[in-house]
């Protein structure tokens, strides 16, 4: 199976409070930001990024597209799309993130 070649080439459409919605998963928006899926995963555990609010019935973290383009446009004002970016994220960037990925989809 191909992986895809853009974040957004793959949603998985759910049945959510009533409506259809597209989500992706921890790999989408790992590819979105520039990161791999086992980095998303660490700054969700130090704490820079929260888990957003919906998971599917494997257990695995779901973004809507509205979150990851929030998310992308953030990470570009803020200047850290480049993967060689290392150093800490602003807190700007964490305080925005969390209330992005705390929004009810």
């Amino acid at each position: 199976m191909a992986r895809p070649k853009t974040w957004d080439e793959k949603p998985k459409a759910l049945y959510y409070n009533g409506v259809t919605t597209q989500f992706f998963t921890r790999r989408d928006l790992g590819m979105a930001l520039n990161r791999e899926p086992g980095t998303i995963r660490q700054l969700e555990d130090k704490g820079v990024l929260c888990h957003p609010l919906v998971r599917n019935h494997r257990g695995h973290w779901l973004y809507t597209r509205e979150q990851i383009e929030a998310l992308i446009e953030l990470a570009r004002e803020e200047g850290v799309l480049d993967p060689r970016y290392r150093k800490s994220f602003s807190e700007r960037f964490i305080r925005e993130a969390w209330r992005i990925l705390k929004r009810e989809p």
